[in-house]
Protein backbone atom coordinates (compact mmCIF):
# COMPACT_ATOMS: atom_id res chain seq x y z
CA UNK A 1 0.00 0.00 0.00
CA UNK A 2 2.81 2.18 0.71
CA UNK A 3 6.38 2.46 -0.80
CA UNK A 4 9.33 3.62 1.14
CA UNK A 5 10.90 6.62 -0.20
CA UNK A 6 13.91 5.06 -1.53
CA UNK A 7 11.26 3.84 -4.09
CA UNK A 8 8.94 6.79 -4.51
CA UNK A 9 8.77 9.41 -7.09
CA UNK A 10 10.00 12.15 -4.94
CA UNK A 11 9.28 15.06 -7.40
CA UNK A 12 5.48 13.53 -8.23
CA UNK A 13 5.07 12.70 -4.25
CA UNK A 14 5.97 16.49 -3.55
CA UNK A 15 3.59 17.68 -6.41
CA UNK A 16 0.91 15.46 -5.13
CA UNK A 17 1.66 16.24 -1.32
CA UNK A 18 1.27 20.16 -2.12
CA UNK A 19 -1.86 20.04 -4.26
CA UNK A 20 -4.44 20.85 -1.99
CA UNK A 21 -7.53 18.73 -1.51
CA UNK A 22 -11.02 19.08 -0.95
CA UNK A 23 -12.65 17.83 2.53
CA UNK A 24 -15.90 17.39 4.43
CA UNK A 25 -15.76 18.59 7.38
CA UNK A 26 -18.83 17.34 9.14
CA UNK A 27 -18.85 14.10 11.51
CA UNK A 28 -19.51 10.85 9.67
CA UNK A 29 -21.35 8.54 11.65
CA UNK A 30 -20.35 4.67 11.56
CA UNK A 31 -23.55 1.84 10.81
CA UNK A 32 -22.62 -1.15 12.63
CA UNK A 33 -22.75 -3.96 10.24
CA UNK A 34 -25.85 -6.08 10.94
CA UNK A 35 -23.69 -9.57 10.20
CA UNK A 36 -20.83 -10.64 11.51
CA UNK A 37 -18.36 -10.05 8.56
CA UNK A 38 -15.50 -8.46 10.01
CA UNK A 39 -15.66 -5.54 7.60
CA UNK A 40 -17.75 -2.10 7.65
CA UNK A 41 -17.31 0.37 4.70
CA UNK A 42 -15.48 3.40 5.79
CA UNK A 43 -17.71 6.61 6.53
CA UNK A 44 -15.03 9.19 6.72
CA UNK A 45 -13.68 11.03 3.27
CA UNK A 46 -10.77 9.92 1.81
CA UNK A 47 -8.88 13.24 2.05
CA UNK A 48 -7.72 15.48 4.99
CA UNK A 49 -8.97 19.57 5.08
CA UNK A 50 -5.55 20.73 4.63
CA UNK A 51 -2.65 20.19 2.13
CA UNK A 52 0.41 18.06 2.48
CA UNK A 53 3.59 19.80 2.80
CA UNK A 54 5.99 19.10 5.16
CA UNK A 55 6.29 7.47 18.33
CA UNK A 56 6.25 4.74 27.48
CA UNK A 57 6.40 8.48 26.23
CA UNK A 58 6.45 10.25 29.59
CA UNK A 59 7.83 6.68 30.83
CA UNK A 60 4.97 5.69 32.89
CA UNK A 61 4.97 3.58 35.89
CA UNK A 62 4.30 0.01 35.92
CA UNK A 63 0.46 0.16 36.46
CA UNK A 64 -0.34 -3.31 37.68
CA UNK A 65 -3.51 -4.35 36.10
CA UNK A 66 -7.08 -3.72 37.85
CA UNK A 67 -6.12 -4.99 41.14
CA UNK A 68 -7.22 -2.88 43.46
CA UNK A 69 -4.57 -4.12 46.03
CA UNK A 70 -1.10 -4.79 44.25
CA UNK A 71 2.28 -4.34 46.43
CA UNK A 72 2.78 -0.99 47.03
CA UNK A 73 5.50 0.39 44.40
CA UNK A 74 7.34 3.04 44.62
CA UNK A 75 7.50 6.17 42.83
CA UNK A 76 10.92 7.12 42.30
CA UNK A 77 11.87 8.07 38.63
CA UNK A 78 14.58 6.95 36.34
CA UNK A 79 18.05 7.99 37.22
CA UNK A 80 18.67 10.93 34.83
CA UNK A 81 20.58 10.17 31.77
CA UNK A 82 24.11 11.33 32.78
CA UNK A 83 25.27 12.39 29.00
CA UNK A 84 22.00 14.76 28.45
CA UNK A 85 22.40 18.25 29.24
CA UNK A 86 19.21 19.77 32.44
CA UNK A 87 15.67 20.57 30.07
CA UNK A 88 13.15 22.65 30.78
CA UNK A 89 7.96 11.02 26.39
CA UNK A 90 -13.01 -8.30 8.25
CA UNK A 91 -12.94 -4.62 9.22
CA UNK A 92 -14.83 -0.88 10.69
CA UNK A 93 -15.53 2.05 9.50
CA UNK A 94 -14.83 5.19 10.90
CA UNK A 95 -16.88 6.36 14.21
CA UNK A 96 -18.35 9.64 13.57
CA UNK A 97 -15.67 10.74 16.72
CA UNK A 98 4.19 28.29 33.58
CA UNK A 99 7.13 27.17 36.10
CA UNK A 100 10.84 26.57 34.48
CA UNK A 101 11.95 23.12 35.15
CA UNK A 102 15.15 23.09 36.66
CA UNK A 103 17.27 19.79 35.68
CA UNK A 104 16.59 17.25 33.20
CA UNK A 105 13.14 15.83 33.41
CA UNK A 106 13.33 12.74 30.68
CA UNK A 107 9.45 12.15 31.78
CA UNK A 108 8.47 9.91 34.50
CA UNK A 109 10.59 6.78 35.15
CA UNK A 110 8.60 3.25 35.52
CA UNK A 111 8.30 2.63 39.25
CA UNK A 112 8.66 -1.15 39.30
CA UNK A 113 6.99 -2.80 42.35
CA UNK A 114 8.33 -5.97 43.81
CA UNK A 115 7.13 -9.18 42.55
CA UNK A 116 3.55 -9.42 43.98
CA UNK A 117 2.95 -13.36 44.69
CA UNK A 118 -1.40 -13.22 43.90
CA UNK A 119 -0.35 -10.94 40.62
CA UNK A 120 -2.01 -7.59 39.70
CA UNK A 121 -2.94 -8.21 36.27
CA UNK A 122 -6.50 -7.57 35.29
CA UNK A 123 -7.66 -10.27 32.77
CA UNK A 124 -8.81 -13.92 33.43
CA UNK A 125 -6.64 -16.59 32.61
CA UNK A 126 -7.95 -17.98 29.12
CA UNK A 127 -6.20 -20.67 27.43
CA UNK A 128 -4.22 -20.46 23.75
CA UNK A 129 -6.71 -20.84 20.87
CA UNK A 130 -5.83 -20.08 17.25
CA UNK A 131 -5.98 -14.54 15.82
CA UNK A 132 -5.57 -13.61 12.58
CA UNK A 133 -3.53 -11.26 10.31
CA UNK A 134 -5.68 -8.20 9.87
CA UNK A 135 -5.17 -5.11 7.65
CA UNK A 136 -7.04 -1.88 6.71
CA UNK A 137 -8.37 -2.44 3.21
CA UNK A 138 -8.78 -0.10 0.75
CA UNK A 139 -8.16 3.52 0.26
CA UNK A 140 -10.04 6.68 -0.73
CA UNK A 141 -9.38 8.95 -3.60
CA UNK A 142 -8.21 12.35 -2.87
CA UNK A 143 -9.21 15.53 -5.18
CA UNK A 144 -7.49 18.57 -5.43
CA UNK A 145 -8.71 21.14 -2.76
CA UNK A 146 -7.62 22.65 0.58
CA UNK A 147 -6.57 19.44 2.23
CA UNK A 148 -4.42 16.18 2.34
CA UNK A 149 -5.44 12.84 3.65
CA UNK A 150 -3.78 10.84 5.96
CA UNK A 151 -1.48 7.61 4.75
CA UNK A 152 0.58 7.58 1.62
CA UNK A 153 -0.73 5.65 -1.01
CA UNK A 154 1.87 4.03 -3.83
CA UNK A 155 1.62 6.80 -6.54
CA UNK A 156 2.53 9.44 -4.04
CA UNK A 157 -1.34 10.56 -3.06
CA UNK A 158 -2.78 10.90 -0.09
CA UNK A 159 -5.47 8.29 0.83
CA UNK A 160 -6.94 6.63 3.86
CA UNK A 161 -8.59 3.07 3.71
CA UNK A 162 -12.16 2.57 3.58
CA UNK A 163 -12.20 -0.13 5.81
CA UNK A 164 -10.29 -1.78 8.71
CA UNK A 165 -9.84 -4.96 10.74
CA UNK A 166 -11.93 -6.24 13.12
CA UNK A 167 -10.13 -9.21 15.04
CA UNK A 168 -13.00 -9.59 17.39
CA UNK A 169 -15.32 -10.48 14.54
CA UNK A 170 -13.03 -12.29 12.36
CA UNK A 171 -11.09 -14.57 14.99
CA UNK A 172 -13.74 -14.56 17.91
CA UNK A 173 -16.99 -14.54 15.78
CA UNK A 174 -18.05 -11.33 17.64
CA UNK A 175 -21.17 -9.01 16.32
CA UNK A 176 -20.45 -5.61 14.85
CA UNK A 177 -23.22 -4.69 18.73
CA UNK A 178 -20.85 -6.81 20.82
CA UNK A 179 -17.65 -5.32 19.51
CA UNK A 180 -19.43 -1.94 19.78
CA UNK A 181 -20.87 -2.00 23.33
CA UNK A 182 -17.34 -3.74 24.41
CA UNK A 183 -15.61 -0.21 23.81
CA UNK A 184 -18.34 1.91 24.24
CA UNK A 185 -18.18 0.06 28.44
CA UNK A 186 -14.94 0.39 28.60
CA UNK A 187 -14.74 4.29 27.24
CA UNK A 188 -17.81 5.01 29.53
CA UNK A 189 -15.96 3.26 32.69
CA UNK A 190 -12.49 5.06 31.88
CA UNK A 191 -14.15 8.52 31.14
CA UNK A 192 -17.17 8.25 33.55
CA UNK A 193 -17.01 5.47 36.09
CA UNK A 194 -17.19 6.00 39.78
CA UNK A 195 -14.23 7.00 41.84
CA UNK A 196 -12.40 3.53 41.15
CA UNK A 197 -12.44 3.45 37.91
CA UNK A 198 -12.62 7.21 35.90
CA UNK A 199 -9.12 8.62 35.23
CA UNK A 200 -11.50 11.68 33.34
CA UNK A 201 -11.73 14.48 35.51
CA UNK A 202 -13.93 17.95 34.32
CA UNK A 203 -13.53 21.41 35.91
CA UNK A 204 -15.52 23.46 34.02
CA UNK A 205 -14.76 24.00 30.65
CA UNK A 206 -11.48 21.97 30.92
CA UNK A 207 -10.42 18.18 31.23
CA UNK A 208 -7.45 16.12 32.31
CA UNK A 209 -6.36 12.29 32.51
CA UNK A 210 -4.98 12.01 36.02
CA UNK A 211 -2.38 9.72 37.21
CA UNK A 212 -4.48 8.20 40.08
CA UNK A 213 -1.25 6.82 41.60
CA UNK A 214 0.88 9.80 41.25
CA UNK A 215 -1.60 11.67 41.60
CA UNK A 216 -0.54 14.24 38.19
CA UNK A 217 -1.41 15.10 34.90
CA UNK A 218 1.14 14.10 32.50
CA UNK A 219 0.81 14.98 28.36
CA UNK A 220 1.48 11.44 27.56
CA UNK A 221 -2.06 10.59 28.91
CA UNK A 222 -3.77 13.59 27.29
CA UNK A 223 -2.55 13.25 24.41
CA UNK A 224 -3.55 9.68 25.11
CA UNK A 225 -7.44 10.55 26.16
CA UNK A 226 -7.51 13.07 23.06
CA UNK A 227 -6.76 10.51 20.42
CA UNK A 228 -9.32 8.05 22.45
CA UNK A 229 -11.90 10.41 22.71
CA UNK A 230 -11.53 11.46 18.77
CA UNK A 231 -11.63 7.78 17.30
CA UNK A 232 -14.65 7.50 19.65
CA UNK A 233 -16.44 10.92 18.60
CA UNK A 234 -16.45 12.07 21.66
CA UNK A 235 -15.88 15.57 21.03
CA UNK A 236 -16.74 17.39 24.39
CA UNK A 237 -14.20 15.30 26.12
CA UNK A 238 -11.34 15.83 23.39
CA UNK A 239 -11.90 19.44 23.49
CA UNK A 240 -12.10 20.18 27.14
CA UNK A 241 -8.80 17.82 27.59
CA UNK A 242 -6.93 19.52 24.34
CA UNK A 243 -8.13 23.09 26.30
CA UNK A 244 -6.49 21.82 30.04
CA UNK A 245 -3.62 21.09 28.10
CA UNK A 246 -2.93 24.11 26.02
CA UNK A 247 -3.66 26.36 28.99
CA UNK A 248 -1.61 24.09 32.20
CA UNK A 249 0.98 22.34 29.37
CA UNK A 250 1.69 24.55 26.15
CA UNK A 251 4.84 26.15 26.25
CA UNK A 252 6.03 29.54 23.91
CA UNK A 253 7.65 27.23 21.96
CA UNK A 254 4.70 25.39 21.43
CA UNK A 255 5.94 22.08 22.69
CA UNK A 256 4.65 20.83 26.25
CA UNK A 257 5.53 20.15 29.57
CA UNK A 258 5.18 16.78 30.71
CA UNK A 259 4.08 17.10 33.78
CA UNK A 260 1.84 18.96 35.87
CA UNK A 261 -0.77 18.99 39.45
CA UNK A 262 -4.05 18.72 39.28
CA UNK A 263 -4.84 22.17 40.04
CA UNK A 264 -2.96 22.96 36.95
CA UNK A 265 0.87 24.04 38.24
CA UNK A 266 3.05 22.81 35.64
CA UNK A 267 5.93 20.55 37.30
CA UNK A 268 8.10 20.39 34.35
CA UNK A 269 8.34 22.40 31.08
CA UNK A 270 10.09 19.98 29.64
CA UNK A 271 8.78 17.78 26.63
CA UNK A 272 7.97 14.04 26.30
CA UNK A 273 7.88 13.60 22.53
CA UNK A 274 5.06 10.96 23.11
CA UNK A 275 2.77 13.71 24.51
CA UNK A 276 3.80 15.53 21.07
CA UNK A 277 3.32 12.93 18.75
CA UNK A 278 -0.23 12.27 19.61
CA UNK A 279 -1.19 15.97 20.23
CA UNK A 280 -0.39 16.58 16.56
CA UNK A 281 -2.08 13.43 15.31
CA UNK A 282 -5.30 13.93 17.53
CA UNK A 283 -5.78 17.72 16.84
CA UNK A 284 -5.35 16.72 12.82
CA UNK A 285 -7.82 13.77 12.64
CA UNK A 286 -10.32 16.46 14.40
CA UNK A 287 -10.13 19.19 11.74
CA UNK A 288 -11.23 15.51 9.06
CA UNK A 289 -13.49 14.69 11.91
CA UNK A 290 -15.36 18.08 13.13
CA UNK A 291 -14.35 20.76 10.97
CA UNK A 292 -12.67 24.08 11.62
CA UNK A 293 -15.55 25.96 12.90
CA UNK A 294 -16.48 25.04 16.35
CA UNK A 295 -14.29 27.16 18.03
CA UNK A 296 -11.19 25.27 17.74
CA UNK A 297 -8.66 25.88 14.28
CA UNK A 298 -7.58 21.84 15.15
CA UNK A 299 -4.78 22.14 12.11
CA UNK A 300 -3.37 25.22 12.99
CA UNK A 301 -3.21 23.91 16.21
CA UNK A 302 -1.78 20.13 14.80
CA UNK A 303 0.60 22.29 13.03
CA UNK A 304 2.21 24.50 15.48
CA UNK A 305 2.96 21.50 17.31
CA UNK A 306 4.56 19.73 14.04
CA UNK A 307 6.56 23.15 13.47
CA UNK A 308 7.52 22.84 17.45
CA UNK A 309 8.65 19.31 17.48
CA UNK A 310 11.01 19.96 14.49
CA UNK A 311 12.27 23.26 14.96
CA UNK A 312 12.83 22.56 18.93
CA UNK A 313 14.43 19.34 17.80
CA UNK A 314 12.63 16.42 19.75
CA UNK A 315 13.72 15.11 16.21
CA UNK A 316 17.14 14.54 15.83
CA UNK A 317 17.69 15.78 12.10
CA UNK A 318 20.76 13.96 11.07
CA UNK A 319 19.45 10.61 12.48
CA UNK A 320 15.86 11.06 11.96
CA UNK A 321 14.28 9.65 14.69
CA UNK A 322 12.84 10.67 17.67
CA UNK A 323 14.78 11.43 21.03
CA UNK A 324 13.79 10.70 24.34
CA UNK A 325 14.36 14.35 25.05
CA UNK A 326 15.45 17.13 22.96
CA UNK A 327 19.13 17.09 24.61
CA UNK A 328 19.25 13.45 24.29
CA UNK A 329 21.09 11.99 21.83
CA UNK A 330 19.31 8.41 21.67
CA UNK A 331 16.25 7.17 21.68
CA UNK A 332 12.89 5.74 23.68
CA UNK A 333 12.02 2.90 20.94
CA UNK A 334 8.21 3.07 22.39
CA UNK A 335 8.11 7.12 20.85
CA UNK A 336 8.97 5.40 17.24
CA UNK A 337 5.35 5.93 15.53
CA UNK A 338 5.78 5.35 11.40
CA UNK A 339 2.39 5.45 11.01
CA UNK A 340 1.62 9.02 12.73
CA UNK A 341 4.79 10.41 10.60
CA UNK A 342 3.02 9.33 7.02
CA UNK A 343 -0.30 11.59 8.65
CA UNK A 344 2.16 14.08 9.36
CA UNK A 345 3.26 14.17 5.66
CA UNK A 346 -0.08 14.70 4.51
CA UNK A 347 -1.08 17.56 6.95
CA UNK A 348 2.13 19.75 7.45
CA UNK A 349 1.84 22.75 5.54
CA UNK A 350 6.16 23.53 5.32
CA UNK A 351 7.67 21.20 2.33
CA UNK A 352 10.85 20.85 3.97
CA UNK A 353 9.50 19.32 7.26
CA UNK A 354 7.20 16.83 5.16
CA UNK A 355 10.12 15.34 3.14
CA UNK A 356 11.67 14.89 6.83
CA UNK A 357 8.52 13.47 7.95
CA UNK A 358 8.26 11.05 4.92
CA UNK A 359 12.44 10.08 5.76
CA UNK A 360 11.06 9.48 9.43
CA UNK A 361 9.08 7.12 8.63
CA UNK A 362 10.89 4.92 7.01
CA UNK A 363 14.03 5.13 9.12
CA UNK A 364 11.64 4.07 12.13
CA UNK A 365 11.12 1.09 10.26
CA UNK A 366 14.75 0.49 9.44
CA UNK A 367 15.43 1.15 13.22
CA UNK A 368 13.25 -1.59 15.13
CA UNK A 369 14.91 -4.68 13.67
CA UNK A 370 18.49 -2.99 14.71
CA UNK A 371 17.11 -2.60 18.49
CA UNK A 372 14.43 -5.78 18.99
CA UNK A 373 15.54 -8.79 20.08
CA UNK A 374 15.42 -11.05 17.44
CA UNK A 375 14.71 -14.43 19.33
CA UNK A 376 12.29 -12.79 22.19
CA UNK A 377 10.96 -9.20 19.71
CA UNK A 378 11.44 -7.39 22.86
CA UNK A 379 12.34 -3.81 22.58
CA UNK A 380 14.30 -1.73 25.07
CA UNK A 381 13.79 1.16 27.17
CA UNK A 382 15.92 2.94 25.49
CA UNK A 383 18.27 2.72 23.12
CA UNK A 384 20.87 4.48 21.14
CA UNK A 385 20.70 5.39 17.43
CA UNK A 386 22.38 2.57 16.00
CA UNK A 387 19.43 0.32 17.93
CA UNK A 388 21.75 -0.60 20.52
CA UNK A 389 20.01 -1.10 23.90
CA UNK A 390 20.88 1.32 27.17
CA UNK A 391 18.44 -0.33 28.90
CA UNK A 392 16.06 -3.32 29.51
CA UNK A 393 12.47 -4.02 28.57
CA UNK A 394 10.05 -2.22 31.29
CA UNK A 395 6.80 -0.49 31.11
CA UNK A 396 7.48 1.56 28.00
CA UNK A 397 7.98 -0.99 26.15
CA UNK A 398 4.58 -2.54 26.20
CA UNK A 399 3.75 0.19 23.32
CA UNK A 400 6.17 -1.16 20.66
CA UNK A 401 4.37 -3.69 19.50
CA UNK A 402 1.44 -1.30 19.62
CA UNK A 403 3.32 0.94 17.57
CA UNK A 404 4.69 -1.60 14.86
CA UNK A 405 0.97 -3.91 14.51
CA UNK A 406 -0.54 -0.19 13.88
CA UNK A 407 1.64 0.37 11.16
CA UNK A 408 1.90 -3.06 9.80
CA UNK A 409 -1.97 -3.05 9.81
CA UNK A 410 -2.48 0.68 8.06
CA UNK A 411 0.14 0.92 5.85
CA UNK A 412 1.59 -3.19 5.38
CA UNK A 413 4.66 -1.92 3.86
CA UNK A 414 7.34 -3.28 5.60
CA UNK A 415 7.97 -7.50 5.54
CA UNK A 416 9.93 -7.60 8.29
CA UNK A 417 6.79 -6.72 11.22
CA UNK A 418 5.60 -10.00 10.30
CA UNK A 419 8.46 -11.62 11.09
CA UNK A 420 8.71 -9.59 14.50
CA UNK A 421 5.26 -10.30 15.19
CA UNK A 422 5.34 -14.35 14.73
CA UNK A 423 8.94 -13.93 17.13
CA UNK A 424 6.59 -11.61 19.84
CA UNK A 425 4.04 -13.67 20.14
CA UNK A 426 5.70 -17.02 20.47
CA UNK A 427 7.79 -15.63 23.57
CA UNK A 428 4.18 -13.75 24.89
CA UNK A 429 2.17 -16.92 24.33
CA UNK A 430 4.47 -18.73 26.73
CA UNK A 431 5.28 -16.10 29.04
CA UNK A 432 1.51 -15.10 29.58
CA UNK A 433 0.16 -18.71 30.23
CA UNK A 434 3.00 -19.05 33.03
CA UNK A 435 2.41 -19.59 36.63
CA UNK A 436 4.29 -16.32 37.22
CA UNK A 437 4.37 -13.79 33.82
CA UNK A 438 6.61 -11.38 33.70
CA UNK A 439 6.50 -8.00 33.77
CA UNK A 440 9.70 -6.64 32.87
CA UNK A 441 12.82 -8.21 30.98
CA UNK A 442 15.81 -8.84 30.02
CA UNK A 443 16.09 -8.63 26.17
CA UNK A 444 16.92 -11.90 26.15
CA UNK A 445 13.51 -12.82 27.77
CA UNK A 446 15.11 -13.37 31.67
CA UNK A 447 12.19 -11.69 33.99
CA UNK A 448 13.11 -9.34 36.08
CA UNK A 449 9.66 -8.77 37.15
CA UNK A 450 7.28 -10.88 37.41
CA UNK A 451 3.26 -11.08 38.69
CA UNK A 452 0.68 -13.72 40.01
CA UNK A 453 -1.24 -12.72 36.48
CA UNK A 454 -0.45 -10.70 33.15
CA UNK A 455 0.47 -7.11 33.62
CA UNK A 456 -2.66 -5.70 32.09
CA UNK A 457 -1.48 -2.89 30.47
CA UNK A 458 1.57 -5.38 28.83
CA UNK A 459 -1.54 -7.80 27.50
CA UNK A 460 -3.85 -5.58 26.61
CA UNK A 461 -1.11 -3.84 24.17
CA UNK A 462 0.12 -7.30 23.09
CA UNK A 463 -3.36 -8.33 21.53
CA UNK A 464 -2.40 -6.17 18.64
CA UNK A 465 0.28 -8.73 17.65
CA UNK A 466 -2.98 -10.31 15.96
CA UNK A 467 -2.55 -8.05 13.28
CA UNK A 468 0.47 -10.07 11.95
CA UNK A 469 0.35 -13.64 12.77
CA UNK A 470 -2.37 -16.30 11.21
CA UNK A 471 -5.32 -17.10 13.10
CA UNK A 472 -4.08 -19.92 14.87
CA UNK A 473 -1.16 -17.87 16.59
CA UNK A 474 -3.56 -14.31 17.21
CA UNK A 475 -6.56 -16.03 18.42
CA UNK A 476 -5.39 -16.58 21.84
CA UNK A 477 -4.47 -13.02 22.57
CA UNK A 478 -7.56 -11.20 21.45
CA UNK A 479 -9.52 -13.42 23.03
CA UNK A 480 -7.21 -12.86 26.10
CA UNK A 481 -8.26 -8.80 25.41
CA UNK A 482 -11.87 -9.06 24.97
CA UNK A 483 -12.05 -11.65 28.18
CA UNK A 484 -9.67 -8.74 30.06
CA UNK A 485 -11.45 -6.88 32.73
CA UNK A 486 -11.70 -3.14 32.40
CA UNK A 487 -8.63 -1.92 34.63
CA UNK A 488 -9.84 0.15 37.79
CA UNK A 489 -8.26 0.82 41.12
CA UNK A 490 -5.03 2.29 41.92
CA UNK A 491 -3.34 1.28 39.04
CA UNK A 492 -5.87 2.06 36.37
CA UNK A 493 -4.21 5.44 34.17
CA UNK A 494 -1.29 3.40 32.40
CA UNK A 495 -3.13 0.19 32.09
CA UNK A 496 -6.52 1.78 31.50
CA UNK A 497 -4.90 4.33 28.38
CA UNK A 498 -3.21 1.01 27.05
CA UNK A 499 -5.87 -1.09 27.07
CA UNK A 500 -8.50 1.57 25.73
CA UNK A 501 -5.93 2.04 22.90
CA UNK A 502 -5.67 -2.11 22.01
CA UNK A 503 -9.42 -1.88 22.36
CA UNK A 504 -9.75 0.66 19.75
CA UNK A 505 -7.28 -1.23 17.44
CA UNK A 506 -8.42 -4.47 17.31
CA UNK A 507 -11.87 -3.86 17.14
CA UNK A 508 -11.49 -1.37 14.17
CA UNK A 509 -12.12 1.49 15.60
CA UNK A 510 -8.81 3.04 15.50
CA UNK A 511 -9.01 4.56 12.41
CA UNK A 512 -7.42 7.47 9.85
CA UNK A 513 -8.98 10.25 8.77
Amino acid sequence: MLEFPNVRQSLSLVALLLAACASDTGPSNREPLTENTGVVPSSSSSEFPSPGVVAPSTASPVQPGVSDTPVAPTDSPQPTPSDVAPADQTTVAPTATSPNASVLDPGPGPSIPPPSPEGAGGSTDVGPSPAGAGGASGSGAIEPGAGGATGMSPDGSCAVPTEYTNLFATLLDKTQEETDAKVEAAFEQLFHGGSNDTVYYESGDEGYILDVNSDDIRSEGQSYGMMIALQLDKKDEFDKIWRWSKRVMQQPSGLFGWHATRSGQLISSGSAPDGEEYFATALAFASKRWGEDTGIEYMAEARRVLAAMYDEQLFDHEQQLVKFVAQANYTDPSYILPAFYEVWACVDDDAQRVEFWKAAADTGRAFFPKTVNAGTGLAPYLANYDGSPRADFNSDSYRVVGNIMMDHNLFGVDPWQTTFAEAYAAFFEVNQQSGRPGAEFRLDGTATVSYGQPEAALAAQNAMVAFGVPPETGRYFVEYLWDMSIPSGQYRYYAGMLYMLALLHVSGHFQLF
